[in-house]
């Protein structure tokens, strides 16, 4: 692969804000398009990010444009999302479409070398393509808050739900058996839910920002896929499981995660386990969008590790 000319062109300007804009545009897809936005005027070996969901934005994950200063750090929003094209046929909503686009992305783009980041769903995305695609031009993986087993995350959500006081646990279970998940209810477990294990802090300036004009949450591409709630899954990914594949991923790899994570300190080092050159940071005070919550400290730990993966 060959840089992208005017990726190039952006790159030699020098820019004196090292977080400015360089690029942004549409690649066209097979029923679809997507937005990208390329930040950073750092000469490192670029970063590639891909935002959870699924049906996110990737303005949710605007902090890591602090990496820019180091490296170009390229956003973009999957199909169905954010400033993509909005497709209404749900048979295009599938993994191997997904994995596709992100394969499009980069050659449309001319990315012969990128670090590689997947938070949460966008890890499912990451692992999916390194698994079908290879892991050529790849000089390093970041499973972020990493989803690699529906039944895993699952198991995990569950016993979360059942530290919840009020007996949420059951509460949302009887909601669930009667198929009233838009109740109030059952709505208010999943709000206390989400305060406590997936954004414990206030939304950072520049997420509200780059939100404000980033395009919608596609709710029906995550309960397509996914389902009502972090912690139930009815969806088409319900049997999601590379957990088992995971030792087949030979790269460098960060699994990053929060001390109060849906994806908590424990189940980051059995997934960090199965991948043979894995290593574990966890952030102290964070929920799942560490990256959100306490950005400084997430930003440090993950230039340091892609400074270390450039000099290997």
């Amino acid at each position: 692969m060959k840089w992208h000319p005017l990726v190039l062109a952006f790159l030699a300007l020098g820019c004196s804000d090292s977080t400015a804009t360089v690029r942004e545009g549409l690649v066209v897809v097979p029923t679809a398009q997507l937005h990208y936005r390329v930040v950073g005027t750092g000469s490192g070996t670029p970063l590639l990010v891909i935002h959870g969901g699924p049906g996110g934005r990737s303005c949710e994950l605007a902090t890591l444009e602090a990496i820019g200063r180091d490296r170009p750090v390229i956003f973009y929003d999957q199909r169905g999302s954010g400033r993509s094209s909005i497709a209404t046929d749900t048979a295009s909503w599938n993994l191997p479409n997904f994995v596709s686009d992100l394969d499009s992305l980069r050659r449309a783009l001319g990315l012969p070398q990128v670090h590689l980041y997947g938070h949460s769903w966008g890890a499912a995305l990451a692992i999916e393509y390194l698994l079908t695609h290879g892991s050529e031009g790849i000089a390093s993986l970041t499973l972020a808050g990493p989803l690699v087993s529906t039944p895993r995350w699952l198991h995990v959500t569950d016993s979360l739900l059942g530290t919840m006081p009020g007996e949420a646990r059951e509460v949302a279970r009887r909601f669930e058996d009667r198929d009233a998940t838009d109740a109030a209810g059952y709505q208010q477990i999943v709000s206390r839910f989400h305060r406590t294990f997936v954004q414990r802090e206030e939304t950072p300036f520049v997420v509200q920002q780059r939100c404000a004009v980033g395009g919608d949450t596609n709710w029906q591409v995550y309960q397509y896929l996914w389902g009502k709630s972090e912690f139930r899954a009815t969806g088409t990914l319900t049997a999601f499981n590379r957990f088992d594949r995971l030792h087949e991923i030979v790269l460098r790899t960060l699994v990053i995660v929060g001390e109060h994570d849906e994806v908590p300190p424990p189940e980051a080092q059995a997934i960090a386990g199965e991948l043979p050159r894995a290593e574990v940071v966890v952030i102290p005070g964070a929920g799942h969008m560490a990256m959100q919550d306490k950005p400084d400290a997430y930003i440090a730990a993950l230039r340091r590790f892609l400074t270390a993966a450039d000099a290997h």
